[in-house]
């Protein structure tokens, strides 16, 4: 068997530890059974793991349904829903405005209209090695971890295959609307000013603070704690540490950061993130 075949058979390993631990989940890279059809219109927030895209799915779906008062994983889903969910419905949508749903996906076709979060890999790395560990059964240390990522071994691809796609080389037709979660998190009203903008949300000024102040750290942590999403069990275990930058990468060792720099520094340097 050669490394490549090694590479691959390990990334298999890993990802059916993931899929046995999230059943209600669907890791893979179709969708689930009863996914909705795709419209033209749709737009899709997607992101690679851990990159603060629960915290975006509650800002957007204040913005969009202001009279809601999300209070769970389970109500969040009924009105900007993740597709990954096994049980996605589309009976929850508004028919007056645009259906936005949550994708990990890296790049699709049939994704018209896409708002792409990214997050520094020294943070947003580290974050979905605690994630994968508490929640999906993975056995490795961070510096392994890192290694599965960087190599393409964890799902949904590797961060640099997955941020490549959607933001290098795309027609400029086909360009997202890049929104970096660092600057989200500096200076919140002006990126969810963006976001209103491309989605064609035409809001006051007071409806853009009520609902960055309704998605505040605390109600974020209220929503993600949700047993009825993840089980009893899993609780135990925070799901989101809310508007970090530089928390993660504080904690993580000099030779995981120099294994980080090495194989994505083109990249950092492109966002910024060095």
């Amino acid at each position: 068997m050669n490394i490549l075949e090694q590479s691959q058979r390990a990334g298999e390993v890993v990802r059916k530890k993931i899929f046995l631990k999230r059943r209600k989940y669907s890791l893979s890279r179709t969708l689930p059974l009863n996914a909705l059809e795709i419209r033209e219109s749709d737009i899709f927030l997607v992101s690679y793991p851990r990159s603060g895209n629960t915290w975006m799915r509650i800002l957007l779906a204040k913005l969009l349904y202001p009279q809601q008062d999300i209070r769970s994983l389970v109500e969040l889903q009924k009105f900007l829903p993740d597709i990954h969910f096994k049980h996605f419905t589309t009976r929850h949508f508004s028919a007056s405005l645009p259906r936005i749903i949550k994708s990990h996906f890296p790049y699709r076709t049939n994704y018209r209209k896409v708002i792409y979060l990214v997050r520094n890999p020294h943070d947003s790395l580290p974050s979905y090695h605690k994630y994968a560990t508490n929640f999906m059964g993975y056995q490795g240390d961070l510096k392994a971890f890192i290694e599965d990522c960087l190599y393409g071994r964890i799902w949904p691809c590797s961060w640099k295959e997955h941020v490549e796609s959607w933001t290098i080389g795309r027609p400029e037709t086909e360009m997202p609307l890049i929104i970096r979660y660092e600057d989200l998190v500096a200076d919140t009203y002006t990126e969810v000013a963006k976001l209103c903008a491309y989605i064609g949300l035409s809001l006051s000024d007071t409806a853009i603070t009520q609902a960055i102040q309704f998605a505040n750290k605390e109600k974020v942590k209220a929503i993600t704690t949700d047993e009825d999403f993840f089980g009893v069990e899993l609780m135990k275990n925070q799901f989101v540490t809310h508007a970090t930058v530089g928390g993660w990468a504080s904690q993580s060792s000099s030779d995981v950061k120099a294994l980080i720099d090495e194989k994505l520094g083109p990249l950092l340097q492109h966002f910024n993130y060095c």
